[in-house]
This record gives structure tokens, C-alpha cells and sequence, in this order.
């Protein structure tokens, strides 16, 4: 039962994206099966086995969530609302309030969107708390990670000759209208963004645990040496996979993507210790610049028109009738009204 849990696991790390998100109720359905089955899987398992459960860390504040979550939807007395939410008290009282007056009611207005919230909290902890579980077995661990890895990398090249080959097509098969800036399986750009940057540390990591040892001798001698070692053609498969990752976040165009890329990239190279744990290793300190140089390689051939037209466009976006300051400012209005 432990294999099938492990099985669904990795299955679940990659359909979720792949599944235009999983926002889609029929994605969000097959997510949220595989996510209990997988648990239910392990909790067999430890009950056969009698293997302990591990301790999950921010479990309180977790908890606190998905409490908050629950508490509004708890009908309250009229005036335990009004002290509460008054600008909830105020809409029930002249809506539904006029048919059923004194009738208790919850501090949410929308019953279905806040029980679907508490429903996506309990698949977050879920996933949350069977990573736990799961990869504190180091061999897990690391070929969780390198699954990450080998699917970041082919999902990011689909990704790049899906945008240069069809147009307005996620997946290669699935029509999206055309003002969407589709990218991958994602209608929105940003989202794809966003999937790149959070397994694109992991990988990097791993480009600096499996680099090669150091060669000596004349260039061609360690051009030869190098790539006679066991460690180099993982070395090269996951350093290839990082740029492919990069650069596939600015092939997205998705500025706010790129910059936190960057800085990503940027914080874990100064991270870095200027030396390496084991002398006869190359240097992490050249590892990043090595990266450094073929991600600026990558871009050049990308086109720096591209990237210099899209960021051209944000002064006119933030000014804009429909831009994002608008739909910020009616969020900071809507926060003040119902502050729960």
C-alpha cells in the first residue's frame, strides 16, 4: 500500500498542473480523489505496519485557517452579526432578512464559495501533511525531487514550442479565447509563472549537490575527465532542465514572473558559499556563473526586443481604466466593508 500511496503522490504533483490548473471541477474532483486516496493508502499502511505518524509542523497555524474558514459559516443571532459584520447584518437585513426576519444567519453571504474554500483547505492540508509523512525518507525525498525536476523540464519545453508552434491553444489541444495570454496549460501566463518558480529552486539545488568533481590537467584532458564521471550526465540533464525553466518564465512574458525568477536565481547564487564542501568538487561559486552565462545565452536568443516591449507596456497598464490599481482599490473596499 505504501507504493500505491508513493505512486499517487508523484501522479498527483504532475496532473494537478497539467490539468489546466485543476480549477475546472472536473480536474478539481480527480485532484481531490487522488489526494484521499493517496492518504488513505499511507494511514492502511501505518495501521498494518503499526508505524507512527510523524509530527506535521505548523499545524496550529494551519489549523487556525481552515477554523476561520468554518466559523463563518456558523449562523449567528441577528445582533451577534451586526457586532460582528454590520455590513453583512446590513445586506441580510434587506434581502433575505424581509422574508424571514430574526432568522440566524452566517457571516458569509455566499454559503457554496466559503463551504468550496473550506473543501480546498482540507485537500491543502491533506497534500501538506502526506508530504510530511512521505519525504521524510530520504530516498523518497530524492526521487521526489528529481521527478520534479524531469517534469519541470519536459513540461517547460512542451511549453516552449507549444507558444512557437500553435497560437491560442493550452495543452496543443485546448482552444482558449483570444484575449487570454495562454501559456502551457495555463490560460493565464502568471500561473505558469508562478508553477516555474516554485520548482525551480528545488531543481537548482540539485544542480549544485550533483555537479561533477574537479578535473585537472591540460582542457582537453578535462573535457575528457569530465564527462568520463558517473555524476555528469544527471549534472547535465538537470542544469539543462534549470535554463529550460528560465527561460521558458520569460518566453511566458509574464513580468511579474521574470523579476521574481531573477531573484530567486540571484538569492540562492549569493546564498552560496564561495568554496565547495568537498575540495575535489567544481566550485558552486562557478556552477552558478556557469548557469548564469547559459541562461544569459538562452535570453539573447529569446530576444531582448520582446522583454523590452512587454515591460514598455506596464506604465500604460497601471494608468489604465481596467488596470490592476482599480481592481486593487476595489479590493481594499470590499476588505473594509467585511472585514471577516
Amino acid at each position: 500500500m505504501l507504493p500505491a500511496s508513493r505512486i499517487l503522490f508523484l501522479f498527483l504533483l504532475a496532473f494537478s498542473p497539467l490539468a489546466f490548473g485543476s480549477v475546472e471541477p472536473w480536474a478539481f474532483f480527480i485532484m481531490v480523489l487522488l489526494c484521499g486516496l493517496s492518504i488513505c493508502l499511507y494511514l492502511a499502511h501505518c495501521l498494518k505496519h503499526g508505524q507512527p505518524l510523524r509530527r506535521v509542523p505548523c499545524i496550529m497555524p494551519l489549523s487556525l485557517i481552515g477554523i476561520y474558514v468554518a466559523i463563518q459559516m456558523i449562523p449567528l443571532p441577528e445582533t451577534v452579526l451586526g457586532l460582528i459584520s454590520p455590513a453583512t447584518a446590513a445586506v441580510r437585513h434587506h434581502t433575505a432578512g424581509i422574508l424571514f426576519p430574526g432568522n440566524p444567519w452566517p457571516i458569509t453571504l455566499d454559503i457554496h464559495g466559503t463551504m468550496f474554500e473550506l473543501v480546498r483547505w482540507l485537500v491543502w492540508a491533506g497534500v501538506y501533511w502526506l508530504t510530511i509523512q512521505l519525504l521524510t525518507d530520504r530516498t523518497m525525498l530524492r526521487r521526489t525531487l528529481l521527478f520534479l525536476a524531469l517534469f519541470g523540464g519536459v513540461f517547460a519545453l512542451s511549453s516552449i514550442l507549444q507558444y512557437i508552434l500553435t497560437e491560442d491553444r493550452a495543452l496543443w489541444f485546448r482552444w482558449v479565447p483570444d484575449n487570454a495570454m495562454v501559456f502551457g496549460s495555463y490560460v493565464c501566463h502568471n500561473h505558469y509563472a508562478g508553477l516555474m518558480e516554485m520548482i525551480f529552486g528545488p531543481v537548482l539545488a540539485l544542480v549544485f549537490v550533483y555537479r561533477p568533481p574537479r578535473q585537472f590537467g591540460t582542457m582537453r584532458e578535462k573535457v575528457l575527465g569530465l564527462f568520463q564521471e558517473e555524476e555528469t550526465p544527471l549534472f547535465m540533464l538537470l542544469f539543462t532542465g534549470a535554463v529550460i525553466m528560465v527561460l521558458s518564465v520569460f518566453f511566458s512574458l509574464s513580468r511579474g514572473g521574470i523579476l521574481c525568477i531573477l531573484l530567486e536565481t540571484f538569492f540562492l547564487i549569493l546564498a552560496l558559499p564561495g568554496g565547495s564542501l568537498s575540495k575535489r568538487r567544481v566550485s558552486r561559486k562557478t556552477s552558478a556563473w556557469l548557469f548564469l552565462c547559459a541562461l544569459l545565452m538562452a535570453v539573447t536568443w529569446f530576444g531582448w526586443e520582446r522583454l523590452d516591449a512587454r515591460f514598455g507596456e506596464l506604465p500604460k497598464n497601471l494608468l489604465a481604466a481596467y488596470g490592476r490599481p482599480r481592481f486593487w482599490q476595489d479590493s481594499l473596499r470590499a476588505a473594509s466593508d467585511f472585514p471577516l
